[in-house]
This record gives C-alpha cells, sequence and structure tokens, in this order.
C-alpha cells in the first residue's frame, strides 16, 4: 500500500531502471522522489559538490544534473539531496 517511494542509493545500475520504475508508476500510481545517490551511476564514485578534486567534483555535478532530468521525467517536482558528515 505504499505509494510514496524515495529512491536513494544502495542499487545496482542497469540499462533499463528508468523503465522499470515508469512501468511500476504507472501500475501502482507510485510517486517517486529521488535523493542523493540515485540513479545509480554505472562507475560508483563518491558524491561531493564540494570537492576539491576536478574529476570527483565534476562527476558529481553531473550526477545531480542527471538525477533532476530524471526527477521531472519520473514527474517529481523535487531532487532531495544533503551534507554528510
Amino acid at each position: 500500500g505504499f505509494r510514496q517511494i524515495e529512491l536513494s542509493g544502495g542499487t545496482e545500475y542497469y540499462n533499463d531502471f528508468e523503465n522499470d520504475l515508469l512501468r511500476l508508476q504507472d501500475k501502482y500510481g507510485l510517486n517517486y522522489l529521488v535523493h542523493n545517490y540515485f540513479p545509480p551511476p554505472s562507475e560508483s564514485f563518491v558524491l561531493n559538490l564540494a570537492s576539491l578534486n576536478d574529476h570527483i567534483y565534476k562527476n558529481s555535478i553531473e550526477h545531480c544534473k542527471e538525477a533532476i532530468k530524471l526527477s521531472r521525467r519520473l514527474g517529481s517536482k523535487k531532487f532531495g539531496i544533503h551534507a554528510a558528515i
């Protein structure tokens, strides 16, 4: 009976995850919130928007841009991200 679903890290990347999410959303009337390390990247990295390492910083920015785009495609008006200690 849960319809409010937060999508977060701890999952493995696979090519058709977005279509699966859309299919499940349509079938069960789900509402998604994309959070932090989702969608899972095809190659793991440390998400750090404040990194002084250019490679990590650029990967983090690109990841967040893709997460925002995915949020829109899934019908969500928000993308959740926060600092970790």
